[in-house]
């Protein structure tokens, strides 16, 4: 909190003096630093130097001019330089102390920093993935990171939506569906082949005989999907025909064609049902987005209006972006920024996924947000600049659109590395690791590294009750805390707040320092996450705390016989508390007051 401060502060005395003012303050990279050393104050900042390079004037005469139109502070004592160009701040001995009276009073809305003037609507995208199959633990990372961002923007103030794209469209979704279609007619005649190149997970066969058994509830066994002899002939020769996934293209469009009323019947039943696990799955982990946008709205006409697909080619077209070659129809994206120019209808007619990205992201934009933020799979780095591409041909601002890349997860069990392959069905779903670690766990692991890491999730550790576990080690020294506040009730005394806070300066102990100073730092810690889009640094700080606590309730006794110093840890504790129970809300993990 006061560092923030003390960063406006110097802002507005550079702004005060005239001959500073064409001081570009967007552009310095000021860093105001917590100092180990007490002999160089409480915080430190490098302004000085970075303006000494700027303004071709010393650092020593630059730190006097901002020391002097420093406004007064309560919490600071004093501001002196140092060489060869740092300030540094001194504060007031009950300065951290105070935090506990700021923490008693505001409770679970401490560590919010809700300023009206930088509310923002925001739209997060996150997850979307393809409908082909079960949320797998590849999905769960992404999953956790845009729900607890989400929470973390919430509680800077922001107005956020959180959105999931279903893919229902496609070639993947068109292989799905062939996949189910031709695992219900091998139920139905055990010697009907299968290629390889289709999906092979359990989660197939399970859908095949839901379909089937449904079809024998309405009294005629397989009626939905019998087909007649000679276009079983003709589609089993196809299928032996097969011999690279390209060739599947050809049974898809036979199924279309003499089977389509059958194919989209599985295809309607097969998405229900994966959309609906999906759904499932999320909201076992605490996520749960108020918005589902389906591919198919992007191709439905309304009001006798073009789709939002025809209404962007036209957009597209009219101001001569696009060109035919080929047989296809290309977007100039290479007029964007783009490295090469994109294809956004085939040969055959049909549009390309990135057609789709370009009429939902239109769409995004026309719905009136101040941020649109995508968390994608760190392998679809190179797809960001034909997107942005895209919004900059149609008018539209590509710096409202940021994208976050998260780094690949990969399961560690006994050791060693958990291979996967969804296409192949080898997989571990996101619910499996659910049901072997919790979904507690689950989401808190995922997000406790950087997003750009990558992250091997340690499955034996997530369950592992020790120090060593670090979702384990905060929940139990937040039950610690409630146990020990149990512990006073059964000797008769009460907490008495008030004498508490009238003794405050009995907290300068080693270990009781260096607790306050960490509680101070919660809404700094929260603001750099919702700022930076850091959701891990809450895990991060989350750990010191309780760490901090866990060596403070090791070395010294809390429930001494003197009441004032008594009353004064209570209300220590009674701060950590509350600050562990806002930041695991934060994350979405739950406070158990026992363990």
């Amino acid at each position: 909190m006061v560092k923030s401060e003390i960063k406006k502060s110097l802002f507005k005395a550079i702004q005060s003096k005239k001959e500073w003012e064409e001081v570009n303050l967007a552009s310095l990279r000021v860093e105001i630093k917590d100092n180990k050393e007490k002999n160089f104050g409480d915080f430190s900042t490098n302004i000085a130097l970075i303006l000494a390079q700027k303004l071709k004037e010393s650092p020593k005469k630059i730190a006097d001019k901002l020391i002097k139109k420093f406004p007064p502070h309560p919490s600071i004592k004093k501001i002196e330089f140092s060489k060869p160009g740092f300030i540094n701040f001194y504060l007031i001995d009950s300065h951290y102390s105070e935090i506990l009276k700021i923490i008693k009073k505001e409770k679970e809305k401490f560590g919010l920093n809700k300023t009206k003037d930088e509310n923002k609507k925001i739209l997060i995208e996150y997850v979307s993935s393809n409908p082909t199959g079960p949320l797998h633990v590849g999905h769960g990372r992404g999953a956790a990171f845009g729900s607890v961002l989400s929470n973390i923007l919430r509680a800077s103030g922001h107005k956020v939506d959180e959105e999931y794209y279903v893919n229902d469209q496609g070639r993947q979704i068109d292989i799905l569906t062939l996949s189910v279609f031709l695992r219900c007619e091998q139920l139905l005649n055990n010697d009907f082949p299968y290629p390889k190149f289709c999906y092979q997970g359990e989660y197939i066969n399970s859908y095949a005989e839901q379909i089937i058994e449904s079809s024998k509830e309405k009294g005629s066994k397989g009626e939905v999907f019998f087909i007649p002899v000679d276009k079983r002939k003709r589609l089993i020769e196809e299928l032996k025909k097969i011999k690279k996934e390209e060739d599947l293209d050809v049974l898809i469009s036979f199924a279309r064609r003499n089977l389509e009323n059958k194919f989209i019947k599985v295809k309607e039943f097969v998405l229900e049902q994966i959309v609906h696990s999906i759904k499932l799955d999320l909201s076992k982990m605490g996520v749960n987005q108020n918005l589902w946008f389906t591919e198919t709205k992007l191709y439905k006409s309304q009001n006798k209006k073009p789709s939002l697909i025809d209404e962007v080619k036209d957009i597209l077209e009219r101001a001569k972006l696009t060109y035919e070659e080929g047989g296809a129809l290309w977007f100039k994206s290479s007029q964007f920024k783009d490295d090469k120019d994109r294809v956004i209808e085939k040969e055959n007619g049909q549009t390309t996924y990135f057609a789709s990205d370009i009429a939902y992201h239109a769409h995004k934009y026309g719905r009136g947000y101040d941020k649109i933020i995508n968390v994608w799979g760190s392998d679809h780095h190179g797809y960001l600049p034909r997107v942005k591409s895209a919004m900059s041909a149609l008018g539209l601002d590509p710096d409202k659109l940021e994208v976050i890349f998260i780094q690949f997860a990969t399961l560690i069990k006994e050791n060693k590395k958990i291979s996967m392959s969804t296409r192949g069905g080898q997989f571990i779903t996101l619910d499996e690791l659910m049901k072997e670690v919790s979904p507690e766990a689950t989401r808190f692991f995922f997000i406790n590294r950087k997003a750009e890491q990558h992250l091997s999730f340690d499955l034996d550790l997530a369950k592992k009750q020790s120090k060593d576990n670090p979702l384990y080690y905060i929940q139990y020294a937040h039950a610690r805390i409630c146990s020990i506040l149990k512990n006073l009730e059964l000797t008769k005394r009460k907490v008495n707040s008030g004498l508490g806070e009238k003794n405050l300066n009995l907290l300068n102990g080693e270990k009781e320092e260096e607790l306050l100073k960490i509680l101070s730092k919660f809404p700094e810690v929260v603001l750099k996450s919702s700022d930076n889009y850091e959701p891990h640094l809450i895990c991060y700080y989350l750990k010191d705390l309780s760490s901090s606590f866990h060596g403070y309730y090791n070395e010294e006794k809390i429930l001494v016989d003197k009441e004032e110093e008594l009353q004064a840890k209570i209300l220590l504790l009674q701060g950590v508390k509350q600050v562990i129970f806002n930041g695991l809300t934060l994350l979405g993990v739950s406070s158990p007051s026992s363990m």
